[in-house]
Formats: structure tokens, C-alpha cells, sequence
């Protein structure tokens, strides 16, 4: 497939996300997480409203807050005006649906939503924060849609667009955990070391992908990840860039698979990392010269101070 264009036509701009007093938290609607692709979208008569057509994973209910994470990079925030399912070949009104084909009445203009936007109750991240849980709402809102649509092109370029631009987590495994100065720092005592566990793939056991995950839910989704002496597990948050350089430099995977124990699990194989980063538009982003990676060996002396960043306490990171 051809990135070229990709990264060059479709610049990533900060989320424009209007704020609203009920939509502060980690998630709306107390905290009920769902996705819903933007399959298509029909304007009404009176010019004002619209209705999107998708599938709900997770739960939706009228009046609910919710976000929609435009495939221009941009995000709005509306309320669930209306639902219609078909049952028994019949269109009938409802107030909620669970992992179903819904449509919904927003008051929004047809022209004002884009196609494979994500409808979502997951508040985006504009930028990494190690304060805030890690979230990838966009490109798990399209994941769930990957057997449906890969064969799409356009849609398969949104899910390489978006995935490039995001930050994600990777179990680690510490051999000493580090000590916590209390002011944001912490120690790693003499010999410690750190290691990324790896799963094998399903047709071939000689071959290993290292996990990935979108965010915590799907993360706690692996039971027999592996925990530290506390019987938590070890992250380090990984940009796509980050990645990317790591399985360059270590011949024995041959790739990555995001949200591995869930439906939509999607396998990024060696080959398909490689033509995302050598692509044209890629190189421009995100090529050598660019500070886009925090994977780089270094060499320091003894007793040499360095720092680590120690996020915030929330239910995630404890």
C-alpha cells in the first residue's frame, strides 16, 4: 500500500474539543466505555440534524455525552438525540443499545461529520501526559471495524495515520523495582535491567511479537501478564516511533500486536512497520533528525545521575 501521501496531506492538528462541565472525567456517562464507527450519515429535512449509521461495541444511550474524533484530527463534543434499530426488518426507536447495528440522531449538520470518525465516550488526549491514563480512543474506535473494512484503503490509511500518532503501553519486567525519591524521581539500584516480554504468533511458535495495548482495559485483559513483587504490572508508555526502532533493533521479534486478547486485535509484522516507516511521507514526520523516538543506546559513567519521570498516583497507576 502507498503511504506517501498520508503524513504529508493530512497534518495532525491539536484536538478542538469544546469543553463542557459533564465531560471533565476520565470517560462521560460515569464512566460506561463504548466506540462507534462512522459508516455513513444521511441529512435530515430540516437541515440541522443528521443521522450516522455504525455498529456500537460497548454500550449507548440517549442523552449520553459523547465525543466525535474526526478522521481530520479535530474532535466535537454532542449529545445522543435519538437511536433506531431494525428488529424484525422494521425500524423501531429505542433508548439504549449494547453490540448492535444503531442508528443516531445528532444535531449536527451531514457535512459536519466525517466518514470513519469515532463516536466515543473516552475523553482523547491531545498530547501524552504520564499523569493521565493512556488512551488511544481513535484507533481503537477503528480496530473494532478492521475485518469489516481493511480491505478499504482509505480506512486502512486513517488506522496507519492514527496509529503512528499515538502513545501506547508495553509490559516491562523489572528486575529490581526502582525507589521513589518522592519528588517526581526515582533510583535504580546497581545491576537492575529491564525486559519486554514477547507472545508467540498463532501459525508459527518460532516466531515472537512483543504486546501492545491501547490502554489499561485492554491491558487488563492479559491474565497472565506478568507482575512485579507487589502483584502489579510494569508499563512503560511507547510512542509508534518508539516501537518501531525497538523491533529494528532486536532480530528475534518480528513485529507487534495491539490489544492482543481482544476482537480487535491487529498484527503490525516487520514487514508492514517497515513500509509505514520508510514511506515518503513518514520520513517527513517523523525521519532521521526528527526527535520523535526515546529509544537510543547510551553509554554513561558510574555514579552518573539520570531522571526518571514517575507519574502521578491514579487507580491505573497504582
Amino acid at each position: 500500500m502507498d503511504f506517501r501521501n498520508l503524513f504529508q496531506n493530512h497534518s495532525q492538528k491539536n484536538a478542538e474539543t469544546e469543553q463542557k462541565s459533564d465531560l471533565q472525567n476520565h470517560a462521560a456517562n460515569n464512566n460506561r466505555r463504548f466506540f462507534y464507527m462512522v459508516e455513513d450519515r444521511f441529512a435530515l429535512k430540516n437541515g440541522t440534524q443528521c443521522v450516522v449509521v455504525g455498529n456500537i461495541h460497548g454500550t449507548i444511550c440517549v442523552d449520553d455525552a459523547i465525543y466525535i474524533l474526526q478522521t481530520n484530527s479535530t474532535t466535537t463534543v454532542t449529545i445522543v438525540k435519538g437511536m433506531e434499530l431494525y428488529v424484525n426488518g422494521a425500524p423501531q426507536r429505542v433508548k439504549t443499545a449494547t453490540d448492535t447495528s444503531v442508528s443516531l440522531l445528532l444535531d449536527m449538520k451531514k457535512e459536519d461529520i466525517l466518514p470513519y470518525s469515532i463516536i466515543t465516550s473516552i475523553r482523547p488526549l491531545p498530547k501524552m501526559d504520564v499523569n493521565e491514563a493512556v488512551e488511544n480512543p481513535m484507533v481503537a474506535g477503528l480496530l473494532y471495524e478492521m475485518k469489516k473494512f481493511g480491505t478499504k484503503q482509505e480506512y486502512f490509511t486513517y488506522v496507519i495515520f492514527f496509529m503512528a500518532h499515538g502513545h501506547y503501553l508495553m509490559p516491562a519486567v523489572m528486575s529490581q523495582q526502582p525507589t521513589s525519591k518522592g519528588d517526581g524521581t526515582a533510583t535504580f539500584e546497581k545491576d537492575s535491567s529491564i525486559r519486554f516480554p514477547s507472545l508467540n504468533t498463532p501459525n508459527d511458535p518460532n516466531v515472537t511479537v512483543f504486546p501492545l495495548f491501547t490502554d489499561w482495559t485492554e491491558l487488563y485483559k492479559w491474565q497472565g501478564a506478568p507482575k512485579n513483587t507487589s502483584g502489579k504490572i510494569d508499563t512503560i508508555i511507547f510512542s509508534f516511533q518508539d516501537i518501531a526502532a525497538l523491533i529494528k533493533d532486536s532480530p528475534m521479534s518480528d513485529g507487534f500486536v495491539l490489544n492482543p486478547f481482544s476482537e480487535n486485535r491487529f498484527w503490525f509484522d516487520r514487514k508492514l512497520v517497515n513500509n509505514i516507516v520508510n514511506s515518503e511521507g513518514y520520513q517527513k514526520e517523523f525521519g532521521e533528525g526528527k526527535e520523535t523516538s526515546n529509544i537510543e543506546e547510551v553509554h554513561v559513567a558510574k555514579d552518573t545521575k539520570v531522571m526518571l519521570g514517575i507519574p502521578a498516583e491514579s487507580d491505573e497507576v497504582k
